[in-house]
């Protein structure tokens, strides 16, 4: 399916958020959302997000439950846990958008996720922590496969893929996205560098896949991304040698 949504040329984006990031004393997050401590969107927008962090809490509790057969005394620490890794993303979050974070906290929060895991552990039996392990494992996957997908959708929309080439793409995409995504969360802070090691692999591995246009087109594509994520590095103070966290988990009730 083809993604309809257009933005502009990333090049006049990276321009773009350049010129907001210095109105907005120098963060890059602010700049997005009109800048500054006092920004009525942004302080909107931290306030879905701490919304959204509680759905995720119930939606990992309902998971957690099916998967493992937690007992109430599991379930109410489990929950402990989450509420406080939620809640302190919702606070980063808030921070954010005020233009309060930098690149240490967020590697500080990515590394956090392995603390999170292994406290659940601590909780489980030690047939609930194999379990555990395969619902973990699952997610990544299920994260994998949904930025794989993306990515594909936004290939075809601009690259105009065939058939084959989709499928040969989300492979290749899936594939790397798999060794970026900590298998179980410790480490979850990637060094800049890591990542665009990470992209470097995964363009050479296109190039066999794409027709020469399709992959002039696709690197200009790359190179604007990151001329805009270099940006936001050294707006946050870090240059582009700094740590960020990598890592999305998808959590559904029917897992």
């Amino acid at each position: 399916t083809s993604c309809s949504v257009r933005t502009p040329p990333p090049t006049r984006q990276v321009a773009r958020a350049t010129r907001s990031t210095r109105s907005a004393g120098g963060n890059p997050w602010a700049a997005m959302f009109g800048g500054g401590e006092s920004n009525k969107f942004g302080g909107a927008m931290s306030g879905l997000m701490k919304a959204a962090m509680s759905q995720q809490v119930e939606s990992q509790i309902a998971a957690l439950k099916l998967r493992l057969k937690l007992s109430e005394a599991q379930e109410s620490g489990v929950r402990g846990i989450l509420d406080k890794q939620y809640g302190a993303a919702g606070d980063m979050a808030t921070r954010m958008f005020q233009g309060k974070l930098d690149t240490n906290e967020l590697a500080r929060a990515g590394s956090s996720l392995g603390d999170t895991r292994a406290q659940i552990n601590a909780l489980l039996t030690p047939e609930q922590q194999v379990a555990y392990a395969a619902y973990l494992e699952d997610q990544r996957q299920t994260s994998a496969a949904m930025m794989a997908n993306v990515e594909v959708a936004q290939m075809q929309t601009s690259l105009q893929l065939d058939a084959d080439q989709q499928q040969k793409v989300y492979n290749i995409i899936y594939d790397q996205t798999l060794k970026v995504i900590p298998a179980d969360g410790a480490g979850a802070g990637r060094h800049w560098g890591d990542l665009q090691k990470h992209e470097d692999d995964k363009l050479e591995a296109l190039r066999a896949v794409l027709t020469p246009d399709q992959f002039a087109a696709y690197e200009k594509q790359v190179t604007a991304k990151r001329q805009m994520m270099n940006s936001f590095m050294q707006s946050f103070g870090g240059g582009t040698n700094g740590n960020i966290s990598v890592g999305v988990e998808v959590h559904s009730a029917g897992d």
